[in-house]
């Protein structure tokens, strides 16, 4: 046991320096988006890796720059896909150079229930089964 609990506190600090390395090479740095990263390098399930340069990801970037701006025509940045909901990319569309293809997509936060239909599922039980529709869970 002692053995294990020093290869961990030698090995833990070096992958956490290899993961800070590994953000700071993806990390995009735009004035008005938050958490702009390059996804390259992840390595796929058959054993290859996204090519870097290639596919982005962001938080929002409705308050873009023109140096902003001028940084994703430098890196050829012209599909944006867009995860938010429609309520929520109407609210804040996102600023895009011309000629960008956009598609949005939402990825659920449209069908969520407000915070209030949330609290209330809770307190009646059941909760997965109503919000989830599902009748029951795997084990893990």
């Amino acid at each position: 046991m002692k053995q294990l609990i020093v290869i961990t506190i030698f090995i833990l600090p070096l992958l956490a320096t290899a993961q800070l390395a590994d953000s700071s090479k993806r990390l995009v740095p735009m004035q008005d988006a938050l958490n702009f990263r390059d996804a390259g390098g992840y390595t796929t399930q058959n054993g290859k890796q996204v090519v870097w340069g290639k596919v982005f990801r962001s938080a929002d970037i409705s308050k873009l720059t023109d140096t902003d701006l001028q940084l994703m025509a430098g890196k050829h940045i012209y599909t944006v896909i867009d995860f938010r909901g429609v309520k929520e990319s109407a609210a804040a569309p996102d600023k895009l150079l011309p000629a960008t293809d956009y598609t949005l997509c939402p990825a659920g936060s449209d069908g969520l229930p407000d915070m209030r239909q949330i609290a209330q599922l809770i307190k009646q039980g059941g909760f997965l089964e109503k919000f989830y529709g599902a009748t029951s869970l795997p084990l893990l």
